[in-house]
């Protein structure tokens, strides 16, 4: 079961890990076995696209698929909310006046796949949305993303109202999309930037050793 599993993820043929959760589910594999399994899928698929066997378009397709699974009711994990780690949180969004989605979504979709609890505020996000969410969540890590050169104020505008909210010394930032130089980034104040999601998820789980 295991492995025809992870295989299926390894193609993402998305109607076999539907078809092999339900059978998982049936004999008696709990949400956590079921979503560490799929995790080895994943890991498959990150291998692939990083040594050029895969595009961008599979990885993405993958990141949908697990999404789709962990949103179902029975795949909630038995520990409850509270029990949750924080630091295995990442808040992402498109900052406002910027309605791009694919950079944010391979990003994301790669997340998932290390194991990470990702809150995805969708796109144009206004910086307030982003300080509430934190305020919410108190997670450890925020994800900025934006692909127009007028995203980068928008970045520092985000940056800006978190510190001015007493934040910025619980929170992890890192910013990501094309625009984004050594010189843009130290402007926008954050702690990290990427033009690559394979490379943002890297930093990230530095982080998160670093933390633990």
């Amino acid at each position: 079961m295991e492995e025809l599993l992870i295989q299926a993820v390894k193609d993402v043929n998305e109607k076999d890990i539907l078809m092999l959760v339900d059978q998982a589910f049936a004999t008696g594999y709990t949400p956590e076995q079921i979503i560490e399994i799929l995790k080895r899928g994943m890991d498959c698929v990150g291998k692939e696209y990083e040594i050029g066997n895969y595009f961008i378009a599979d990885l993405m397709m993958s990141g949908i698929i697990f999404k789709e699974i962990l949103s179902q009711e029975r795949m909630q994990p038995t520990s409850s909310k509270d029990d949750q780690n924080a630091q295995d949180t990442i808040l992402v969004g498109t900052v406002k006046g910027d309605l791009h989605d694919i950079g944010k979504g391979l990003f994301s979709g790669m997340a998932l796949s290390c194991g990470y609890h990702i809150v995805d505020l969708g796109v144009d996000v206004s910086p307030q949305a982003f300080v509430d969410q934190i305020k919410e969540l108190k997670p450890q890590i925020l994800a900025l993303s934006g692909v127009l050169h007028t995203a980068i104020k928008s970045m520092k505008d985000t940056v800006d109202l978190i510190e001015k909210n007493g934040l910025r010394d619980q929170i992890k930032i890192i910013v990501g999309g094309n625009p984004l130089t050594l010189e843009t980034f130290h402007f926008i104040g954050a702690d990290a930037y990427s033009r690559d999601a394979a490379e943002g998820i890297k930093i990230i789980q530095n982080w998160i050793k670093e933390q633990e």
